[in-house]
């Protein structure tokens, strides 16, 4: 005689699984060591809207957020998120949230048109320290950005593909995720653009669910 199961107990336990789940910071897959992601988005609000889902999702999963955008984005995700009721203030006191102008840490970077390899190190190795340093456990962190995309947009392509590779080997250094926006228009031939294909060849991926984070 089987005993008859609890359905109370079951209903539990999925929820305890759900809630482990939502604890557990995404990995990446075996091959990599961390994610760093290119997502094309159709216009500035679509990118906007995608980065408030993702530092959502990261937060929810209690692990740390880098937001570096310009000062329009960052007010408009800034607002998205306190909308979604997410406890913005809370979480950038706890420095579980740090947002950074992108314009000025081109400024910082930039020698020449070029960014520059030990600047470029400098800085990121400064915020994703102060990130870590903040936490009392070992976190994943999840940048979201778009340095890159920026000066894609103003015609320094070379630029652009510069900083993705430097980029791509301090945050490999560190073990902190990356998602750079992108909007098509910045790349008018699409798929068919140089600059495109050398940018994806940077990255981990290029499509997909945002830094494995379900939002």
């Amino acid at each position: 005689i089987f005993a008859r199961k609890n359905p109370d107990a079951d209903k539990q336990h999925v929820l305890e699984r759900h809630s482990a789940k939502r604890r557990v910071a995404p990995l990446p897959p075996r091959n990599l060591s961390m994610r760093h992601e290119a997502m094309f988005y159709p216009d500035d609000a679509a990118l906007v809207s995608a980065f408030g889902r993702v530092i959502k999702a990261v937060l929810s999963a209690g692990n740390t957020s880098i937001v570096v955008a310009t000062g329009s984005h960052r007010a408009e995700i800034i607002s998205s998120l306190k909308a979604d009721h997410v406890d913005v203030d809370g979480a950038r006191e706890q420095k579980r949230f740090i947002a950074q102008d992108a314009d000025a840490t081109l400024a910082a970077i930039m020698v020449n048109d070029m960014p520059d390899k030990i600047r470029c190190a400098e800085l990121l190795a400064n915020l994703i320290a102060t990130a870590k340093g903040a936490q009392k456990e070992p976190i994943r962190i999840a940048i979201c950005g778009e340095c890159a995309p920026i000066l894609l947009a103003r015609g320094n392509a070379e630029g652009a593909i510069r900083l993705e590779h430097l980029w791509n080997e301090v945050t490999m250094k560190h073990g902190a995720d990356t998602l750079c926006g992108y909007v098509w228009s910045t790349f008018p031939q699409r798929e068919n653009s140089t600059e495109f294909q050398k940018i994806c060849a940077e990255h981990s991926a290029v499509q997909g669910q945002e830094l494995g984070y379900s939002t």
